[in-house]
């Protein structure tokens, strides 16, 4: 069978998968939530639980910017490293 690939990625995201897609376990995902610093995920009964991707991707590059240097108060960006 010719399994073809979908060109687009998802909208919503399960925990597992949208931890991954960040970069992050899912434990820190879970304590971002709980700390405000992601919008809450969609919860459409209550055992599913999404993260809208685009949401998602944008409350991420937000912590990142956020971060700073403790001692100069410089805006750092922690993936700048890995390059």
């Amino acid at each position: 069978m010719n399994k073809k690939l979908n060109p687009f990625p998802p909208a919503y995201l399960r925990p597992e998968v949208a931890a991954a897609h960040v970069g992050v376990s899912r434990r820190q995902l879970e304590v971002w939530v709980s700390e405000g610093r992601i919008r809450q995920p969609y919860r459409p009964s209550s055992q599913i639980v999404l993260f809208a991707r685009d949401r998602l991707e944008a409350d991420v590059a937000r912590i990142c910017g956020i971060i700073t240097n403790e001692i100069t108060q410089e805006k750092i960006n922690p993936w700048d490293e890995l390059t």
